[in-house]
This record gives structure tokens, C-alpha cells and sequence, in this order.
């Protein structure tokens, strides 16, 4: 037969397993949404956990993204959609990725109207402008062909599964086809390296462009 002190104990380790899952949720479960579009008109959106919230609501006023926080079972179901999004601590801007567009909507009519972004999701170097800002995609050659890739040359990296791809600058060539780059639009974040099998090509840039 269990003892007063005794069963106090078990309903203690009882209430005790019962949070610590709560508590470990917190760290992965998304609490908050930022999205918005670049200027091409490409839809980007993605989650950030609760320790995150502070640190994404000043990324999303830095890259001019809507801001979403995770109250229902509709956010909970389109967040469950999305990639997780990363803030970069050096510039304190976020890797939002992109999203396919009807998943998108479906967020915007979640969201409701809200003003508009002050500065495009693209429009995230530096703040004030430097020489150091990033350059245009024009600006940049787009090779036709892994031959044709060199140092200087456009070319689409991730940072992982179902993370989008984003372009990004070759910087050095190495063996083995790896490429040492850097995000085009970030540049003041580390270099890294990539096999050519985990990087792809871009349209080249036609007559039109």
C-alpha cells in the first residue's frame, strides 16, 4: 500500500512527465509566421518557434514581411505547411524561404488585410546602403552550363530539404566540383561550400530581361 509521502511523490513525477513535453514543444513547435513577397512577385513565408518571436518580429521589420502569430487551428494547420525559417545573428535578418503560391494565399486570406510592407523581401542588404550592398542579378553571369560556371558566375543554393533556393555567388572554385559561395543577397553572412549536385542553374538572362 502506497504511503501518503509516497503517492505524493508519483502525482509529482506524474505532473512533472506531463510538462516536460510542453516544455520541449516550445522549442519546436511554430509559434509565429512571417511572409511576404520579393520583388519578382515570388511568395515567401515560414515559421519561427517561441524563443524565436522576438528575434523574427525585428527580422520581418528589417526585410518588410508580414508577421503572423500562431493562435488557431487554421494557423497551426498552413504553419505545419511551411519550412522553418533561420535568423542569421550577424545582420539579424531571416532566411525566409519560398513557398508555393496557393499555400500562400491561403495564408494572406488567414492574415487578412495589413499594411503594406514597407521594403521588399529582396531588399535586404546592409541598412545604411554600402559598397557592400548586393548587386543586381544582371550584374552577375548566368552560366548555361556547369562548364561555363567560374568565379562571379549565378548560380541557386539551399541551406536544406524544403528550404527554397536562393541565389548565390561563386566565390571560389575547388576540387571534386565543389564551389566555395556566398548568398547574393546577404552578403555580409559566412561563405560556404557546395558540390554541384546540391546546387542548380538559373534561366540565362534572354533579350527580354
Amino acid at each position: 500500500m502506497n504511503t501518503p509521502t509516497t503517492a505524493t511523490n508519483e502525482a509529482a513525477n506524474e505532473t512533472n512527465d506531463d510538462a516536460a513535453p510542453d516544455t520541449a514543444d516550445t522549442a519546436i513547435t511554430p509559434a509565429v509566421i512571417l511572409f511576404g513577397t520579393d520583388e519578382g512577385g515570388k511568395p515567401h513565408a515560414s515559421t519561427f518557434t517561441q524563443a524565436e518571436v522576438e528575434l523574427a518580429e525585428r527580422a520581418a521589420g528589417l526585410m518588410g514581411l508580414r508577421v503572423l502569430h500562431i493562435i488557431s487551428d487554421e494557423h497551426r494547420d498552413v504553419g505545419a505547411q511551411l519550412p522553418a525559417g533561420r535568423i542569421f545573428a550577424q545582420s539579424g535578418r531571416g532566411f525566409v524561404p519560398f513557398v508555393k503560391k496557393a499555400l500562400y494565399e491561403r495564408l494572406t486570406t488567414l492574415a487578412g488585410p495589413g499594411e503594406a510592407p514597407p521594403r521588399l523581401v529582396s531588399a535586404m542588404a546592409s541598412s545604411p546602403p554600402s559598397s557592400d550592398a548586393p548587386s543586381p542579378a544582371g550584374d552577375f553571369a548566368r552560366p548555361v552550363s556547369w562548364d561555363a560556371v567560374t568565379v562571379g558566375s549565378l548560380v541557386l543554393a539551399s541551406t536544406g530539404p524544403q528550404e527554397g533556393w536562393f541565389e548565390s555567388v561563386v566565390v571560389y572554385t575547388k576540387a571534386d566540383s565543389l564551389f566555395e559561395l556566398r548568398w547574393r543577397d546577404w552578403p555580409d553572412e559566412a561563405h560556404f561550400v557546395r558540390h554541384r549536385d546540391a546546387l542548380a542553374l538559373l534561366s540565362p538572362l534572354g533579350p527580354e530581361a
